[in-house]
């Protein structure tokens, strides 16, 4: 007889939910400009680059745009989110991004934020092959989050050594 057996991957591996952030959508300065007035509603006919349907945050997206009852103009769709930024850098489309970003995505893509997609949001998780966290930077984030069984108190020295510097 041949037996089946079903292993989840979060029985496999260590999981913890680092966070959720909101994702808005960004472009080049004279993309906000065009749409930003009566935005969502001024998104009918925007050129948008989109992450492929076959990721979590692409349903969001379709929800969102759906519930909103715009229909943007869909001129690009990637796997990588790297790529996706590329080509909205370039100020050709607009593109979704966490809105924790705005900062980064200003200045290293020239790109200002259009406007928050409300609902719609990127989940981060860490994920390991170790049972125990032995870096010491990915200790401290990780230990943020209860549910991940590798993590342990770090001391107060080495947490400040771990944590990246406070501007």
């Amino acid at each position: 007889t041949t037996e089946i057996y079903t292993l989840s991957l979060h029985d496999a591996l260590p999981i913890s939910h680092l966070g959720e952030f909101s994702t808005g959508l960004f472009g080049s300065a004279a993309l906000v400009e065009r749409y930003i007035a009566g935005y969502p509603e001024s998104l009918n006919g925007a050129p948008l680059f989109l992450p492929t349907r076959q990721s979590a945050l692409r349903g969001q997206i379709d929800r969102w745009i759906e519930g909103n009852d715009i229909r943007p103009r869909i001129i690009g769709e990637f796997q990588d989110s790297a790529l996706l930024t590329t080509f909205g850098r370039a100020g050709l489309g607009l593109f979704p991004a966490p809105l924790v970003l705005t900062d980064q995505i200003a200045e290293q893509l020239a790109a200002r934020p259009l406007g928050e997609m409300i609902g719609v949001s990127e989940q981060i998780y860490a994920i390991s092959n170790e049972r125990r966290i032995r870096h010491p930077a990915i200790e401290v984030l990780c230990s943020s989050s209860p549910s991940f069984p590798g993590a342990t108190s770090l001391p107060e020295d080495a947490r400040r050594q771990a944590a990246p510097p406070q501007v």
